[in-house]
């Protein structure tokens, strides 16, 4: 709940959102699949609540946790 948006980008042509969330100790990353229309309704500095699995992202050789995204609302 109530995490800051510190980055938010699409990929693969605009069909995913990757987000970079803060609180106040942790930065995580997280991802939606075939969310990427929902990008424009978000910017930098917005507060969400986010519902999703924590898993592990392996990527180039680096493991890393993240947020699979099921769903994400701005904060109240």
């Amino acid at each position: 709940r109530n995490l800051k948006i510190s980055a938010i980008r699409t990929l693969s042509e605009g069909k995913h959102i990757k987000l970079s969330l803060t609180d106040e100790n942790n930065l995580i990353d997280a991802i939606g699949f075939g969310m990427g229309e929902i990008a424009n309704q978000y910017q930098i500095g917005d507060k969400i609540d986010i519902i999703g699995n924590i898993q592990i992202n392996n990527f180039n050789n680096s493991e890393k946790v993240q947020i699979l995204i099921k769903d994400l609302r701005k904060a109240i």
